[in-house]
């Protein structure tokens, strides 16, 4: 799983120590054409990580009524982390294929591009690239 390989880099190369991984399915005010309903995906994600000690599913962004956009999440998922651990940072990890979608015109908001990019490191075919 991506967020297994990833943790593993991290703490290979000593950079960070990861305290777990979270998996925020899209609410479905995304309205992508063919997208299962969240109910279903969040019960498929649920399963999917149920034998894991540090990853969890975080249901915030299936239960807004409107589509959030990747930045709102992160934030949200941050001051919710800091009102835990204050001091700790999100990361976010993506693969390659939605990263290459930041070139997309229209797609994704130029500003959500810039802090993004200072979030994240990338999968891409099983090397990981820290970004």
């Amino acid at each position: 799983m991506i967020l297994e390989i990833g943790r593993d880099f991290l703490h290979d190369n000593d950079e960070f120590q990861v305290i777990g991984g979270l998996i925020s399915p899209v609410g479905d005010g995304y309205k992508k054409e063919g997208l299962v309903n969240s109910f279903h995906r969040l019960a498929m994600c649920k399963l999917a990580v149920d034998d894991s000690e540090w990853i969890d599913i975080d249901e915030w962004e299936t239960s807004q009524p409107q589509y959030k956009r990747t930045l709102e999440v992160l934030n949200n998922i941050q001051l919710r982390l800091d009102r835990l651990l204050p001091g700790s940072k999100v990361m976010f990890l993506a693969g390659a294929d939605l990263i290459q979608s930041f070139a997309t015109p229209g797609l994704w908001a130029p500003e959500d591009v810039s802090i993004i990019n200072l979030l994240f490191f990338c999968i891409d075919h099983f090397f990981l690239l820290y970004c």
